[in-house]
């Protein structure tokens, strides 16, 4: 299909329009005349512009347009609106409009994959948003008053050029997921005081230390911080006590924590291609360990007590200096997968 007729708005009854994955190069301004239209799927099309007339589809809720050649949106896009789901990911967006914040009942946007490089202020007022995407764009920032968000629970912001975070975020109440990978942070400081944050992906950046306090964050059960520059990690991160699986591959860790698995259930750990040399003696600790990555470090040998990891699915020791293995080892009746090639046994 390469076009819609004008005549569309004569369907006065028609709530739902899914176009997606034609050759559509415009929308006929008569789309924003069905009253009833709650729906509204252009994806995968050749749109430049959206109707100057969005806004009076009064009855929009769900606007999808992602995957056009859109580079602008029209300023009065929320006036009157009730669009609660706009998907805008995948075009040639450089900016969003303020009025944005006319948008109030707005929930989930999705504008990933655009060449943003600034977000307007007023984004903070979206006050029932649950699910922001901003990720795969060009932002060095982030604007104050992301705080105010107190409904938000996802929020992507991976794939940026982001050096610093806004001090408010600890300020984001409901947020239980968060990707901040690839871009340049040097710090996680504005995450601390986040009590519902469950998921934390922060790969691929510049983070060379830690805070302290990093038990605060004790709903969290998934930390991704490989490919950084830790050297090491501070002993608290062993009292998250929810924390069930850690990434840590590609950094520059000398040592790893006696406190590791002290008062948490971790089950997944990856410190691979790291500088270490041996384990922590006692493996009591990690008694819950279902997979554990180590290769790729100058490991000579491994605990004695290795055998207390009775729930041991998958070991990789690949890649080390070991020279031998513990008789303990048999009892890990658990084990599908075991690799230990390039060592010197």
């Amino acid at each position: 299909i390469k076009k819609i007729p004008r005549s569309i708005s004569a369907l006065q009854y028609l709530n739902e329009v899914d176009v997606r994955n034609n050759v559509i190069g415009a929308l006929p301004a008569s789309v924003t005349k069905l009253k009833k239209l709650s729906s509204l799927n252009v994806s995968d099309n050749r749109l430049k512009t959206l109707p100057k007339t969005i806004h009076k589809a009064s009855g929009l809720e769900t606007c999808v347009v992602s995957n056009n050649k859109i580079k602008k949106l029209p300023k009065n896009i929320g006036h009157k609106g009730n669009i609660s789901h706009m998907n805008l990911s995948d075009n040639k967006l450089t900016k969003l409009p303020e009025e944005i914040d006319r948008l109030q009942r707005l929930t989930f946007i999705n504008v990933s994959h655009n060449k943003l490089k600034t977000l307007p202020t007023a984004l903070g007022s979206l006050k029932y948003l649950h699910h922001l995407d901003v990720s795969h764009n060009q932002l060095p920032t982030i604007p104050d008053g992301i705080g105010a968000l107190k409904k938000l629970r996802c929020l992507f912001l991976s794939c940026n050029k982001l050096v610093n975070l806004p001090q408010d975020m600890n300020e984001l109440v409901s947020l239980q997921q968060l990707d901040i990978s690839s871009n340049q942070l040097h710090s996680l400081r504005p995450l601390i005081g986040l009590l519902h944050l469950e998921t934390l992906n922060a790969s691929k950046n510049r983070i060379a230390t830690l805070p302290q306090e990093m038990d605060s964050l004790r709903w969290l059960f998934i930390l991704n911080l490989a490919d950084n520059d830790l050297a090491s990690i501070p002993p608290s991160i062993g009292h998250m006590k929810s924390l069930k699986q850690l990434y840590l591959q590609r950094n520059h860790l000398e040592t790893l924590p006696t406190t590791l698995g002290e008062d948490q259930l971790l089950q997944v750990i990856d410190v691979s291609h790291n500088e270490l040399i041996e384990l922590p003696e006692d493996l009591r600790k990690w008694r819950t360990m279902e997979q554990v990555g180590i290769s790729g470090n100058s490991i000579n040998a491994l605990p004695g007590n290795v055998g207390r990891l009775k729930l041991l699915e998958t070991f990789d020791a690949s890649n080390n200096q070991i020279e031998g293995l513990p008789q303990q080892i048999s009892l890990l009746t658990n084990l599908r997968q075991l690799y230990l090639q390039n060592n010197a046994i």
